[in-house]
């Protein structure tokens, strides 16, 4: 387990809200267990250095061997947060069964990695969780205004530490239930609520669930 995975869980476990029902419960009657750690980008020494700017695009000056590297900002942003260490989610499912998941990056922690597209129930699960630690920079003030910068900036501090404290995790647990019994070799299907309706199944038949304990 690395540095990540060892930092201080947040000390109130957030629920997630995907239940609408005051009889989720009975609909809804096992839960699992999500560890989120949040990723960072790799190292700044590590980071490629722009040596100059040509028009919206940042680049390096390259050698003899490279040519210059011209990229936008928020490519540059990209590849440094690929390169770093990847957001991760490890599932413990109320069978005791754990499930990781992860996002796109050069550093492989868990088997499944996340990206749009792809049709598993836990990937749809970890983009839940990450829209709860992302503040809204599209909101607008009474004048219909967008908020700027430092404010925006000022309201994700706030939901980072709300939701994370002093570490890097945050603890969330999740409402489920189970789709029939486990086929003959063991996959389970679940269903989550307001997180999959079928679709999953459809695009990847070993999407919408995980292998039990034999």
């Amino acid at each position: 387990m690395n540095n990540n995975m060892k930092s201080t869980i947040a000390a109130i476990a957030i629920t997630l809200a995907l239940v609408g029902s005051a009889f989720a419960g009975e609909k809804y009657p096992l839960t699992m267990t999500a560890i989120y750690t949040k990723g960072h980008n790799r190292p700044y020494e590590q980071q490629e250095k722009h040596d100059y700017t040509s028009g919206d695009y940042e680049c390096t000056k390259g050698d003899e061997h490279n040519a210059p590297d011209c990229r936008t900002s928020v490519e540059w942003a990209e590849l440094e947060r690929i390169g770093g260490t990847p957001d991760m989610v490890l599932f413990t499912m109320a069978d005791g069964v754990q499930i990781g998941v992860q996002s796109v990056s050069v550093n492989k922690v868990y088997e499944i990695t996340c990206s749009p597209g792809v049709s598993i129930i836990f990937c749809d699960v970890y983009y839940k969780l990450m829209e709860m630690t992302q503040a809204n920079f599209l909101k607008t003030d009474k004048y219909g205004q967008t908020v700027g910068p430092e404010t925006a900036m000022a309201e994700q501090d706030a939901l980072t530490k709300k939701r994370f404290g002093n570490g890097d995790t945050m603890k969330v647990t999740i409402p489920y239930k189970l789709k029939g019994k486990p086929d003959k070799n063991g996959f389970q299907r679940i269903e989550v609520e307001g997180v999959d309706k079928g679709i999953t199944h459809i695009l990847n038949p070993l999407g919408d669930g995980y292998y039990v304990k034999k």
